[in-house]
């Protein structure tokens, strides 16, 4: 994963599409109005939070999903400007700075795009380290555990596993790997796994893909 060719994760065309794509500041909308009144704007998301319509004034949308700032801006244009519709879209994406520490090729601070999750900082930043745990990366925010991630579910299991999104500020530490155990023989995927603690041998198994149903029984 880490060794790919691909060395951004940024959008090629369109920014974003996500309606659940949280605003904040840099972040670059269009508001489209229709109606008796035709406007097409771009606006900015200020520092406070807000964006400015003439005519309507300051909204705030920091902290709004997309959808949810299309909502907003949708019913106070209409309650200035009487026959209108408005729709938001994303025209660009903010950037942000994150720090990512611990057992990582290149630790240091990462400044990318606002729409990214903790395994596009990890990309950015070489992978994971020989030493470094899969299994145990955690998400800080304002000195809060945010939460803690576990790539086996993804990278073994491939579970459409929700990576959270990442605001600037936030530090992303990769912890030490924990112990491991090697699996060889009539299993589907033979190798090194790493193991928490409450995992058994049967759990291994279950990394490895489960014993191989290939008959070897006439040599």
């Amino acid at each position: 994963i880490f060794n790919s060719v691909q060395s951004s994760f940024m959008p090629i065309n369109i920014p974003n599409l996500d309606p659940d794509y949280i605003l904040d500041y840099g972040d670059i909308l269009r508001i489209q109005i229709t109606g008796k009144v035709a406007l097409d704007l771009k606006v900015d998301v200020q520092r406070d939070g807000s964006i400015s319509i003439k005519t309507v004034g300051n909204i705030f949308v920091a902290g709004l999903s997309l959808e949810a700032a299309n909502k907003v801006v949708n019913a106070k244009v209409k309650s200035y400007i009487l026959g209108t519709d408005a729709a938001v879209s994303l025209i660009n994406i903010r950037d942000m700075q994150i720090v990512l520490l611990g057992a990582v090729k290149f630790p240091g601070v990462y400044t990318v795009s606002g729409n990214s999750n903790p395994l596009h900082v990890i990309n950015a930043a070489g992978g994971i380290a020989d030493h470094g745990s899969f299994r145990n990366i955690k998400i800080t925010r304002n000195d809060n555990a945010l939460n803690t991630i576990d790539l086996y579910d993804m990278f073994i299991f491939g579970r459409n596993t929700s990576l959270p999104r990442l605001r600037s500020g936030d530090v992303v530490f990769v912890g030490p790997k924990s112990a491991e155990v090697a699996i060889s023989g009539g299993v589907n995927n033979p190798m090194i796994y790493e193991v928490i603690e409450g995992e058994t041998i049967a759990s291994v198994v279950n990394f490895a893909g489960g014993f191989s149903q290939t008959d070897e029984s006439d040599t």
